[in-house]
Parts: C-alpha cells; structure tokens; sequence
C-alpha cells in the first residue's frame, strides 16, 4: 500500500535506498530480488494475501473507502502488477 500511495503522490522510487535498507536489515542485492519475486509470487498466487491486505489496510481507511476503492479484484491485479513493475527498477542500474 505505502508504494501504490507513494506512487499516486508522484513520489519517485530510490532504488539506492531500497537496497540499503535491504542491507541494513542483512541482505545482499541477490538475496533481496529472490526475496522479493518469492514475496511477489505469493501475493499473486495466494487468495489468502488479498485477505489479509484488506484486513490491515481497515485499520488505515474507512469501510467506504474500501469498498468503493480497494475491495475490488481489479484493485488486487493492479496492486500487485505495480508492485512488479517498481520491483523491477530496483535491479536496472
């Protein structure tokens, strides 16, 4: 959620510091990408996940905004789609 609303205020991803705090928490650039494409693939293929967003993301918005915004399959592919792509960038450089 923090990076669909870091996008939507136009605020550009810093790949540098992605992969530093990545480091700081003890993972190589290697390390991350398979991290992050395992992540990735869980969000893509377990219902369960999409369960869970909602659920945390309820404690940030409203009932109406979930329902008319996020609550929607399409948010769910979309969410997940931008995700890969940002993901992506990380590993252009």
């Amino acid at each position: 959620w923090d990076i669909h609303w870091l996008t939507q205020s136009t605020v550009p991803l810093q790949p540098a510091w992605v992969l530093e705090k990545a480091e700081l928490h003890g993972y190589t650039p290697s390390d991350f990408r398979d991290k992050l494409e395992t992540r990735l693939q869980l969000l893509e293929a377990e219902p369960e996940q999409r369960t869970h967003f909602l659920q945390e993301i309820g404690r940030f918005l409203t009932v109406t905004q979930i329902e008319n915004r996020i609550d929607h399959p399409a948010f769910w592919t979309y969410l997940v789609d931008m995700l890969r792509e940002k993901s992506a960038t990380l590993f252009t450089a």
